[in-house]
């Protein structure tokens, strides 16, 4: 395959595999897997990226015939792979091998051959995942692999230009038809599961400065799509429990994660930023520095927080901030500016005039508050029974 430029011979050897091998009932399995070792191996006998890249393309074509002699289609044998010897293998190619197999896992997404939920939960999610818990030059190039394929999945609006899936309009409308599944459940779930987990890897100082960066904007825009921000609103619940569940920021002690955390969440839920009353503005200054324009406990008038639309997702957010604000006082080395936020925040709450409607939704939002908090507090006495009658 590497050596045959004919325009069918991708053509002429799956239809022979297919002849030879059909009654096995792995043969598309090893035929994938001989693949990639094939791919593995393809940067050491061609030097040159040009016929590296349209070698990728054969194998992309290839495998795509084989997919098409398939009844059940080959994405099934694709997962499995993933889920057993293929992790190990994938998370061990280099820069240069990870170049020609990006190349046919999106041509292969572009044709149906896979789906775009596959390739995230066998590529992406576990990159990041070994991120979070490994360091080292391996995991940052599968890092800046699995950020640059889940760019080319979700967020890619435009051919490129080096000729590599998506290459033409077609090519983009086709992924973007196909990555509908996955702002939809149950694999919608997941994705948001792993928005902390992006959050932990923005704040971890093993990581280059640039995936750092690069990771921080890659959530920004997923968070501030249109597809992505519908199917939010339509499992409000899910975001609360990616949040208040990860174990990625259960135990953290850092006051900047926990500002980047509550912000992370807002951006979420949020509006536009020339409307929204709860977005945040983010500005990447350099490398790994983020500043967050607006103060994470400096919140708007409660009027607008208690309008028809953002009932609920103002509640998600107060919650949450309440409880990071618990953990802060807790903890010594940021006791004193959680201090701060807090009586600032009790402040915006419940020193200014309201009416009972408003006063209600305001002591819902204020439940899940732990002692410490809620003895901080400067409110009226219902208020504080509200807050404490839950955990008693």
């Amino acid at each position: 395959m590497a050596a045959d430029t004919e325009a069918e011979a991708p053509s002429i050897l799956a239809n022979g595999l297919w002849i030879k091998y059909r009654t096995s009932l792995d043969w598309a399995w090893k035929v994938w897997d001989n693949a990639i070792a094939s791919l593995r191996q393809l940067p050491a006998m061609n030097p040159d990226t040009v016929q590296r890249k349209a070698c990728a393309l054969r194998y992309g074509t290839f495998l795509w015939q084989v997919d098409q002699h398939l009844p059940n289609g080959l994405d099934g044998d694709v997962q499995r792979w993933f889920g057993g010897p293929g992790q190990n293998e994938i998370a061990a190619l280099g820069a240069e091998a990870w170049e020609v197999v990006t190349v046919v896992l999106l041509h292969l997404c572009v044709h149906g051959a896979l789906k775009t939920t596959t390739i995230l939960t066998g590529v992406v999610y576990p990159a990041w995942q070994l991120g979070a818990s490994e360091s080292g030059v391996e995991v940052q190039v599968f890092l800046n692999a699995a950020n640059n394929i889940f760019q080319q999945l979700l967020l890619q609006e435009n051919p490129n230009p080096s000729g590599i899936p998506p290459a033409d309009l077609f090519d983009v409308q086709c992924l973007q038809t196909r990555r509908r599944t996955v702002y939809e459940e149950p694999h919608f779930s997941c994705l948001v599961s792993h928005i902390p987990l992006l959050i932990y890897l923005e704040n971890k100082s093993d990581i280059s400065n640039d995936t750092r960066a690069e990771l921080t904007s890659l959530r920004n825009r997923l968070c501030y799509d249109t597809h992505f921000r519908q199917g939010a609103y339509r499992n409000l619940d899910v975001i609360r429990a990616a949040f208040e569940d990860s174990p990625y920021l259960s135990e953290t002690s850092s006051a900047d994660l926990g500002q980047h955390i509550i912000a992370g969440l807002r951006i979420i839920l949020g509006e536009n930023v020339d409307g929204g009353c709860l977005d945040i503005v983010w500005q990447v200054t350099m490398f790994n520095e983020v500043r967050i324009e607006t103060d994470m406990y400096d919140w708007p008038e409660v009027t607008c927080l208690l309008s028809p639309w953002k009932i609920v997702a103002t509640t998600i957010q107060m919650q949450f901030s309440v409880k990071q604000l618990g953990k802060a006082l807790s903890q010594e080395s940021t006791h004193d500016a959680a201090s701060g936020n807090l009586n600032k925040l009790s402040i915006m709450l419940f020193h200014q005039s309201m009416t009972s409607e408003e006063a209600y939704y305001v002591g819902e939002m204020a439940r899940g508050a732990d002692i410490m908090v809620a003895s901080k507090v400067s409110c009226p006495y219902y208020f504080i029974f509200r807050m404490t009658d839950d955990m008693l």
